[in-house]
């Protein structure tokens, strides 16, 4: 029964974080800031980072939400690698931001999957050992 509760409460734990890369991605979009994208890292359960494009706002072709949310957190940790890290981003990511994930060697990457609901579908995309 405990393994179940704590079960649940991981993925309770994954829409939240989810959710706030949604919420991220509507908020930067309603403001004008750019494209409907969003991201945040989390590490040890707490949010570290947030990002949401900013491609049209800052004339910044690399601005886009995973990038800078990854900028955000390596500031944070005072590092280039995202070890012990997890990015919850609002959509797929493009080339770009997947090359920017797999040198930042965060843990796991999980996005909002097109096909079903937003907040039940997840995908898990790599970890710090090569796997991306």
């Amino acid at each position: 029964m405990d393994f179940l509760k704590s079960k649940n409460l991981k993925m309770e734990e994954k829409k939240y974080f989810m959710r706030e890369a949604i919420r991220l991605s509507i908020d930067s979009m309603r403001a004008g800031n750019g494209g409907p994208f969003g991201a945040v890292i989390v590490k040890n359960g707490k949010i570290i980072a947030r990002g949401f494009n900013k491609v049209t706002s800052t004339n910044d072709p690399t601005a886009h939400a995973e990038v800078v949310a990854i900028r955000e957190a390596c500031t944070e940790l005072g590092s280039f690698q995202l070890e012990g890290c997890e990015i919850y981003t609002s959509c797929e990511p493009c080339p770009m931001c997947l090359g920017a994930i797999y040198w930042a060697r965060p843990d796991k990457m999980y996005r909002t999957y097109p096909y079903c609901g937003l907040f039940i579908c997840y995908s898990y995309i790599g970890s710090s050992k090569n796997e991306l």
